[in-house]
């Protein structure tokens, strides 16, 4: 017969005896996804510690959100009271599910301070909606954006020169292999010469626009150009990307020195 040990009162664990700054860690893992659907409904001092706005700092959107509420409105008044609850401080905002451009409006008019930017591939904004937000983000260091439209990525690139001067690294993907896009590369090396990463996904740039980026983003340390394959560098070009770029990425078929 097995037998059931006793658990004694110095076995038991008070949550609620914790260290403040434990429980902030522990609520920091925890997310504002986890705090606002979970944690804050545990105890009133929990729900205490669940309205400091540094917890908010990061605010990330994954399809797991998305289906919980099932109702667009649900999901928006969720997603501002995340943003209301950071009073200002949020720094970090990434979504992979579909926002509508008052929703990231209000994001960016709550939210100055951002830095970090992701709307990925399911988001489907416009660029008239996303221009309304970068004006509004003068701080940002950071994007990664889907896209749908060549001609609107030109006015983006321009738009980022002219309201994001902090912008240090550029991820640019398109939902599909768009033609030459020579002009998106002069585009950047014009209006983001202080880029150091650059990303680009789907973008069928050549030669020449390569030469562009390298002549205009004289601080660039990481290049992915891995999925644009209208690529043909010569032994020239290529030496010249190997000894000026530390983090280089090309087409399979091109290889690096």
């Amino acid at each position: 017969m097995i037998k059931r040990r006793k658990t004694t009162k110095k076995q038991l664990r008070n949550w609620l005896d914790l260290p403040e700054d434990v429980m902030n860690l522990i609520f920091m893992k925890l997310g504002a996804t986890g705090i606002l659907l979970h944690a804050q409904y545990v105890c009133s001092s929990w729900r205490k510690l669940a309205k400091e706005p540094h917890l908010y700092g990061s605010i990330v959107i994954q399809e797991e959100l998305w289906d919980y509420f099932k109702v667009y409105e649900h999901f928006e008044n969720f997603v501002k009271k995340a943003v209301d609850r950071s009073c200002g401080e949020l720094l970090n905002f990434s979504s992979d599910r579909p926002i509508k451009p008052d929703l990231m409006y209000y994001v960016s008019r709550k939210s100055c301070s951002l830095k970090y930017l992701r709307l990925g591939p399911q988001t489907h904004i416009s660029f008239e909606g996303l221009k309304v937000v970068i004006i509004r983000l003068p701080f940002l260091e950071e994007l990664d954006v889907w896209l749908d439209d060549m001609y609107h990525s030109r006015k983006l690139i321009k738009q980022l020169g002219r309201s994001c001067s902090k912008l240090n690294c550029l991820r640019l993907n398109y939902s599909d292999l768009q033609s030459e896009c020579d002009r998106e590369a002069s585009a950047i090396a014009k209006y983001l010469p202080q880029l150091l990463r650059l990303q680009l996904t789907g973008c069928m740039v050549t030669n020449s626009g390569l030469q562009a980026i390298l002549d205009g983003c004289t601080h660039i340390e990481y290049l992915d150009c891995r999925n644009c394959f209208n690529l043909g560098l010569d032994e020239d070009l290529l030496k010249r990307c190997t000894s000026r770029i530390k983090n280089l990425w090309l087409p399979a078929r091109i290889g690096v020195l």
